[in-house]
């Protein structure tokens, strides 16, 4: 079979892929009997022996090296089909060295990267120009005086404001708050000093007491109903004490009578000192219901 029964010529075969030129050759020599198989080989003999002329298109050797893989092919390939196949194999040979011109360009770059001594962070330097940054490398600005110093104020600010905090959570610490109670004795006074029949409001807001006073004793009950704890109040017309919260009621005497109070008021020690004033210790309690005030130390006797 002759060139003319297929639309490849023989330079045009040699840029198809092997598969193809093996397809290719078996319909030519089922074709033509064969006559075109041996005879591929021997023309690339002979197209190295005949002097091919100049390329027609516009790119020297130095200037195809600079194209694209794709651009150089189709190049090559239309020298082959203009000259008969003798300039393919020269520009060939000039295409191997761009693999290798690539590496020192690939090398410097990945070199230029690694000086960190050099980066404008480090130096304090500003950037000369823009350039194309390798993917996983973090540029940062250089920061400058004016920057600086605010940024320098600010964090003194909240290192003052941090050590403030701590400095009041220890003194909190060490000095907790202390609840500074009066002091559970202290003197009334002289029995004279209260009316026979009344109940002496003075010492109520300071030590919480009231003061009565019989024909035949003296007595110091305490402000605090057997309730809940509530403060009552002294109802001098109704000769009673009244609680606010619960409506508990106590006599004159402190005994409960009304409202859900459970017992009577307690009373505190009282004694005479040594001066002759009144002395009240609040530290040592008599409960009627335990009969606790028959104890001599529970009333005064005047």
């Amino acid at each position: 079979m002759s060139e003319e029964n297929d639309i490849f010529d023989d330079a045009e075969l040699e840029g198809l892929s092997p598969s193809r030129q093996k397809m290719i050759l078996r319909k030519r020599a089922k074709q033509g009997g064969g006559a075109s198989v041996p005879t591929l080989q021997p023309e690339e003999e002979s197209v190295d022996q005949e002097a091919s002329p100049p390329p027609e298109d516009d790119f020297d050797d130095a200037e195809l090296e600079g194209l694209s893989p794709s651009r150089q092919k189709m190049i090559l390939r239309k020298r082959a089909k203009q000259g008969g196949g003798a300039s393919a194999a020269t520009p060939q040979k000039t295409v191997a060295p761009k693999a290798s011109a690539q590496k020192p360009a690939a090398k410097a770059a990945r070199t230029t990267t690694k000086e960190a001594d050099n980066h404008p962070f480090v130096t304090g330097t500003a950037v000369p120009e823009v350039f194309d940054t390798p993917r996983g490398i973090i540029t940062v600005d250089p920061i400058d005086r004016r920057s600086f110093i605010p940024w320098l104020g600010i964090g003194w600010a909240a290192f003052a404001a941090a050590t403030g905090v701590f400095l009041t959570m220890m003194g909190r610490f060490l000095f907790p708050n202390v609840l500074f109670e009066p002091p559970q004795s202290f003197k009334a006074g002289y029995p004279d000093d209260y009316t026979i029949g009344e109940i002496n409001e003075k010492w109520k807001e300071k030590y919480g007491v009231w003061i009565g006073r019989t024909d035949e004793y003296i007595y110091a009950l305490s402000t605090t109903c057997t309730h809940l704890g509530c403060t009552p109040n002294w109802l001098g017309g109704e000769s009673k004490f009244k609680c606010p919260c619960h409506g508990s009621g106590f006599r004159k005497t402190g005994i409960n009578f009304e409202g859900p109070a459970p017992r009577p008021l307690e009373r505190y020690r009282i004694v005479r000192a040594d001066d002759g004033q009144i002395l009240i210790d609040k530290n040592q309690k008599f409960q009627q219901e335990k009969g606790e005030w028959e104890k001599s130390e529970s009333y005064l006797v005047v």
